[in-house]
């Protein structure tokens, strides 16, 4: 007699749910960004004013996490995929997955200490 078996969870659905998924934390991230600043009048973020960033402060603190999760969606999902996988270039590629999760987080601490900077005057008073 024949017993059906259920299917074995392998280790690797959950790194593939991640990369899947990934690409929706950029439309994410598109999405945001296009009503952040669309609207605001500003072209080029890397060009904005104290003044700029002052009328969308909250949305630019804002922006910042829904970006670093995006990246690091994908990011983890390498690094988990990379663990069950053996030879150089998966730990190398684990190793990048990782240095983009601190470099992303770094860029959003940064990118928060330029917003709250803007509050002074260049003279440092309040």
């Amino acid at each position: 007699m024949d017993t059906l078996v259920a299917p074995q969870r392998t280790r690797l659905r959950t790194p593939a749910w991640l990369l899947a998924l990934s690409p929706l934390g950029f439309v994410a991230v598109v999405a945001f960004g296009a009503a952040t600043f669309v609207g605001s009048g500003i072209d080029d973020t890397a060009f904005m004013t104290p003044a700029q960033l002052a009328d969308i402060r909250v949305a630019w603190l804002a922006f910042w996490p829904v970006y670093a999760a995006a990246v690091s969606v994908g990011a983890v999902g390498l690094i988990l995929l990379g663990r069950g996988l053996a030879g150089g270039l998966a730990k190398a590629a684990q190793a990048a997955a990782g240095l983009s999760i601190a470099a992303i987080l770094s860029n959003m601490i940064l990118k928060w200490c330029r917003a709250g900077r803007t509050s002074r005057s260049p003279n440092g008073s309040t």
